[in-house]
């Protein structure tokens, strides 16, 4: 399933018979390389920035993106904000091997305060964009039990929070299994 499962010295043939054998005598071999900050759905220039991003957009540029990535070398990328669910959908039509692409780690949504990092300029700021503004610690607990529920690998926020927010956020991802990063500014 496009996985190496073992290398070789020259001349061994101990291998199954149904393997799919792939001669790279005189060649170099790398591991897949990981690309553990992207957005996938985001909207880069000559695009207007007063563009509403929405889901269909997002995923037909994630799609092409993915594409390059493989193309480059990419085999795994996490991804840390992006439109609504795309990230979650692609996640699970890659591992399925329905369409080509590197393996997805997704955050889904980034967690912010108003005002706070990502909330500015023309991203949408709702349930279904790609970032989400919350204002209290029990804000921040339900946004990160909702990405964990839409299927996030990782949790990403951003400043500005409280101590008690982002303690909040931290410890209900951590009860959760996940890991968290963060966009901290200054803090």
């Amino acid at each position: 399933r496009n996985r190496i499962t073992k290398v070789l010295a020259p001349n061994d043939t101990d291998w199954p018979r149904d393997a799919r054998v792939v001669d790279v005598s005189g060649k170099t071999v790398l591991p897949g390389l990981i690309d553990l900050h992207t957005h996938l759905s985001y909207f880069d220039p000559p695009y207007s920035t007063s563009e509403q991003p929405s889901d269909p957009d997002g995923t037909l540029r994630a799609v092409q993106r993915l594409r390059f990535f493989i193309e480059s070398g990419i085999t795994s990328v996490r991804d840390v904000a992006s439109e609504g669910d795309v990230t979650f959908r692609l996640k699970e039509w890659v591992g399925r091997n329905d369409i080509v692409g590197p393996r997805i780690f997704a955050a889904g949504q980034l967690i912010t305060a108003p005002g706070g990092h990502g909330s500015e300029g023309a991203l949408e700021v709702n349930s279904t964009g790609s970032i989400r503004t919350v204002t209290g610690a029990d804000q921040w607990r339900d946004a990160v039990r909702d990405m964990f529920r839409r299927g996030a690998d990782v949790i990403k926020i951003a400043s500005h929070f409280s101590v008690d927010e982002v303690k909040a956020a931290v410890d209900e991802a951590h009860a959760l299994g996940l890991k968290v990063t963060c966009d901290c500014e200054t803090f």
